[in-house]
């Protein structure tokens, strides 16, 4: 505020709030702060003679205080320095005022040829303008010396999540809104691969290892105010005379962790140094683990973060569960199913984290006290620790020689892809349920969304159905492509289900199943009035094309409840719309909302469903409300609660009226047609 002559909150007004807006439109802090500027006057200071914050390294060798610098320029820490602009500033402490720089601070002295830099998301930008809404309503909280606010940024027409919205489609960063990109399918399997190898075949044998290299500072431990240089020579000496014989690590095996230095501490792999035995176990082998587990559970790296010891139980039937917190939606802790390679990793984790978690007295599996720390605790960063094993493991770079950045959640977005595409469009409701997101755009968006990641394309799949085989040879390269692929696929799904109701296998139920069964009979009387009119040489196809239609001009919608208990008929027409019962439920709870231009599924439970005109009850849903009938009964018969008991009541009348006319009720089309098979060419 001072940099800009405001002296009291009371200056805060529309032509400021308008002009921070378009600082953050054009980037954010380097902007609103005017950094370029900043960095001109402090490098113009050094070449004076002013002196830049130092501190002694090993040998007293004068080290860049990044920290210190960074805050000289009104920012929080080091990262927060452009790329660049660090370049420039390690570039003139190097070349002007003597100081040398870490192998690890490459990117102070390392000047790109061509300054880029990520457009601020919706969400990047959500982040500028909430200060502004918190003065508001904070305001009766701020001294009077400080002024008082009279103008408001925001109000019920504009919100914060909305201005960010425009400001990131007018700044044409539409196409980064916060989500996350999704990862290039080769180097995502040949990152997995590795993290599993590391999991299920070295981590033993790094196990063996690190007893070792703790029996080697016992024996050899480094002694205040010594050479520790010696320590380190004795210790590897010591090493080198050793034969592990036992061991299946070696320098053939893919992405192994081989040579590894027993005595050297705190070296990274991406320095260039030989990676020390502390830094596999306590950095590599828990990242590999965090693969391991995102890949194949989709969990946040929050939820991955909160993992605790003893997570992972065996049912009954011997199938594994993981239990998780779910961080949104649910906010609760559930259980999930999982592979054994996760049961793994949680087990290798638990190794890891046994004497941090004595030390803490907690149950967190991601802390770690390892030889290269005796005094505090370590968490893995999980971003530094990805890039830090995917460059280890040698993932290949993308095709323009770059090498991709990986983030927890990507792997989450890649189990979503890989589920739905690899295994012959899987049901987008068990996909939602099992990544606990309970609206089903969300969960479609994840794998229809337009990515550098094309897995459509692995064309070695080939056990995938007819659709898959013709997605991946078309070449799927954006999002229509795959919007077209999955209305495609939306489209044969609701066929299926005309062709089994006119075919008499299966009966629909519910208000919206009767309307389709009464709808298929008129469809069969037109069969068979064409076919006395004009005999044809394949009836299968005149009734393939007759369905055809009804599926095109009818029957255009058949979404699946996130919940699993019912599908809906609903299209995105007016009269539609208007019947729809959970529309009519939101309407209630939000009256000075416009009506929706589509289903919600938020306001979308089984009761209301159920007496919905467009609510579709195929065999399949029946044992959800069968599971609802008993759990409303017994919550009925147990609660002490008279109006708990109620409640229960009739909730259980009601789930049991919808399972009598839905199921025990529903009919069979009258006159069926036994229909052959469709091939290709009649689909």
């Amino acid at each position: 505020m001072l940099e800009n002559k405001i002296e009291s909150i009371s200056d805060l007004n529309e032509d400021w709030f308008a002009l921070y807006c378009e600082g953050v439109q054009q980037g954010g802090i380097r902007y609103l702060l005017g950094l370029d500027r900043r960095v001109q006057d402090l490098v113009a200071r050094v070449l004076s003679g002013e002196a830049l914050p130092t501190y002694a390294g090993l040998s007293n060798v004068p080290r860049l205080q990044t920290d210190h610098v960074a805050a000289s320029l009104g920012l929080p820490d080091a990262i927060s320095i452009p790329r660049d602009l660090r370049a420039v500033i390690g570039n003139v402490a190097k070349e002007v005022a003597g100081i040398n720089l870490l192998d690890l601070q490459a990117a102070w002295h390392d000047v790109p040829e061509k300054r880029t830099e990520r457009p601020l998301s919706a969400a990047g930008i959500r982040g500028y303008l909430l200060p502004w809404d918190c003065l508001s309503r904070l305001r009766e909280y701020i001294p009077g010396t400080l002024g008082v606010i009279k103008f408001q940024a925001f109000n019920h027409k504009t919100t914060v999540g909305g201005l960010a919205c425009q400001l990131a489609v007018r700044g044409d960063h539409s196409s980064s809104r916060g989500r996350t990109a999704s990862v290039p399918p080769f180097q995502a399997c040949f990152l997995i691969d590795r993290a599993l190898r590391w999991v299920l075949s070295y981590a033993e044998d790094l196990r063996k290892l690190m007893s070792v290299t703790e029996d080697l500072h016992r024996r050899f431990p480094d002694v205040p105010g010594s050479d520790r240089g010696d320590c380190f020579r004795t210790r590897r000496y010591e090493a080198r005379k050793m034969m592990f014989p036992d061991l299946t690590v070696g320098p053939d095996a893919p992405g192994a962790p081989w040579p590894l230095d027993f005595a050297v501490h705190k070296r990274s792999s991406s320095t260039g140094y030989m990676l020390t035995v502390a830094r596999a176990v306590f950095v590599l082998l828990p990242t590999a683990c965090l693969i391991v587990i995102a890949a194949f559970t989709a969990r946040r790296s929050g939820e991955i973060d909160s993992l605790q010891v003893g997570c992972v139980n065996e049912d009954a039937d011997g199938e594994l569960w993981l239990s998780t917190w779910i961080e949104k939606a649910l906010r609760d802790v559930t259980r999930i199913p999982i592979p054994a390679s996760v049961q793994r990793a949680v087990n290798v984790l638990e190794w890891l984290s046994a004497d941090a978690r004595e030390r803490s007295g907690t149950r967190w599996l991601f802390q770690f006290f390892g030889l290269q720390h005796r005094v505090s605790l370590t968490a893995l960063t999980f971003r530094n620790a990805l890039k830090e094993f995917a460059s280890y493991v040698g993932v290949p770079p993308l095709p323009d020689g770059s090498p991709w950045v990986f983030s927890p959640h990507q792997f989450r977005r890649f189990f979503s892809i890989c589920y739905y595409w690899r295994w012959s469009f899987g049901s987008l409701t068990a996909l939602s349920a099992f990544l606990r997101q309970f609206d089903l755009e969300v969960t479609r968006r994840y794998v229809t969304e337009a990515s550098r990641g094309e897995l459509a394309r692995l064309k070695e799949d080939a056990s995938a159905d007819r659709a898959v085989r013709a997605a991946a040879a078309q070449e799927l390269s954006g999002l229509a492509a795959r919007r077209r692929a999955h209305r495609d696929v939306s489209r044969e799904h609701r066929t299926i289900i005309a062709q089994d109701v006119v075919a008499g296998r299966t009966a629909l139920g519910g208000f919206g199943g009767e309307q389709i069964t009464k709808q298929l009979e008129h469809l069969i009387i037109e069969f068979e009035r064409r076919l006395e009119i004009r005999p044809v040489s394949s009836p299968q196809g005149l009734l393939n094309e007759l369905l055809s239609g009804f599926v095109a001009h009818t029957l255009t919608h058949l979404e699946p409840n996130p919940l699993g208990h019912s599908l809906c008929k609903c299209s995105r027409a007016q009269p539609d719309l208007a019947a729809a019962r959970c529309l009519d439920e939101f309407q209630a709870t939000h009256p000075d909302t416009p009506r929706p231009g589509q289903p919600d599924h938020a306001h979308a439970s089984d009761t209301v469903c159920g007496g919905c005109p467009h609510n579709v009850l195929p065999r399949e849903t029946e044992p959800y409300w069968i599971e609802a009938i008993a759990k409303a009964g017994g919550v009925a018969a147990s609660t002490p609660a008279a109006h708990l008991r109620t409640v229960a009541t009739k909730r259980a009348t009601a789930l049991r009226a919808i399972h009598k006319r839905g199921f025990q009720d529903a009919k069979r089309i009258a006159r069926p047609i036994t229909l052959e098979e469709p091939n290709a060419d009649d689909a």
